[in-house]
């Protein structure tokens, strides 16, 4: 990614070369993944779409136009789902350095089991 997002930190030009590798390692296998289930795990989000969210997220936002020329349709209409997220929007919120912020509800709380 960062070779990519930052070509010259590593002497290079142009990330291009890195990106097309992205594409086709990284971005093609969860294009994939997305369009058979609509999520990393299956139907519903899981733990794996919140945890590569950021990187496609980035991924796209090196330059936005390119990446939505790329034929890429559920992995764009995922990412475009994600980022009109409440969740997202509620975890994008600027705080004041070292504020403390309860984690949001994301549904009804879970019953407590253990009793």
């Amino acid at each position: 990614m960062d070779r990519y997002k930052y070509p010259l930190r590593y002497g290079e030009d142009e990330g291009y070369e890195h990106r097309d590798k992205a594409v086709f390692k990284m971005l093609v296998p969860l294009e994939s993944a997305i369009a058979q289930h609509g999520y990393m795990g299956g139907i519903d989000p899981c733990a794996t779409d919140l945890a590569i969210f950021p990187f496609v997220r980035q991924f796209a936002a090196v330059d936005p136009a390119w990446f939505a020329h790329q034929p890429l349709p559920a992995l764009q209409a995922w990412l475009a789902g994600w980022m009109a997220s409440p969740l997202f929007a509620t975890c994008m919120v600027k705080l004041p350095s070292q504020s403390i912020r309860p984690f949001p509800t994301l549904g009804k709380p879970r019953a407590d089991t253990t009793r």
